[in-house]
């Protein structure tokens, strides 16, 4: 144990996984954003386009440790560069900053707003997928109706050249792939909720008991 820890510290990475603080910001900003898509409600470009359509079955999203596990297995690799384009099914985020996070419960939360900007930058053309810019994937995963568990995680990469460098990792289930044809089933909030699953009326989100 002391010299995995004497390791850590020589090569400047300390593990960090998200506590629960971090765990229901990244939750809550993404349920925040999948109602306000379910709602009709969510303009991508203010002033410009009009809001994305209602979605008729749009899922509440849970925590899942075995995610969060995978995904803090993966931001462990360093190996991320800030605009890597991962898989479908997986969203990251490598920050780097002159300063180092107080509080790196706070990284969810940044990551959530920079994957959420993706859209102010690149036009989205469609509810088909793959008729989107694959620089709206990391958007798109976030507000992919079928969607019900996300779970992430995170790694400090130390400092190198002056700056502090992080990685945060989120995993879906179930994830987005290239055969889906749509982001979302457009139709009234909650107009189509899956089976087993109920209406949360104030958001708009199927979720399950």
């Amino acid at each position: 144990m002391k010299f995995a820890f004497c390791c850590l510290v020589f090569f400047g990475c300390v593990s960090a996984e998200f506590r629960e603080e971090g765990q229901v910001k990244i939750v809550q900003a993404h349920n925040e954003l999948r109602s306000a898509v379910a709602k009709g409600g969510y303009n991508y470009h203010k002033f410009v386009n009009p809001p994305l359509p209602q979605a008729a079955n749009m899922r509440k999203l849970k925590w899942n440790v075995i995610l969060a596990r995978q995904a803090h297995e993966t931001a462990n690799k360093c190996g991320y560069e800030p605009f890597f384009q991962p898989n479908f099914g997986e969203n990251v985020y490598a920050p780097s900053s002159s300063n180092p996070f107080k509080n790196l419960d706070d990284i969810g939360a940044s990551a959530m707003a920079e994957w959420v900007d993706d859209v102010s930058w690149y036009t989205w053309k469609s509810l088909k997928i793959n008729e989107n810019p694959a620089k709206l994937r990391r958007f798109s995963q976030m507000i992919r109706d079928e969607t019900s568990l996300v779970g992430c995680g995170l790694k400090d990469c130390g400092k190198t050249n002056g700056y502090y460098k992080y990685v945060v990792v989120c995993k879906y289930d179930p994830p987005m792939s290239e055969a889906d044809s749509v982001v979302h089933l457009q139709g009234s909030p909650c107009s189509n909720c899956s089976a087993g699953l109920t209406c949360e009326s104030s958001s708009g989100l199927c979720y399950l008991y």
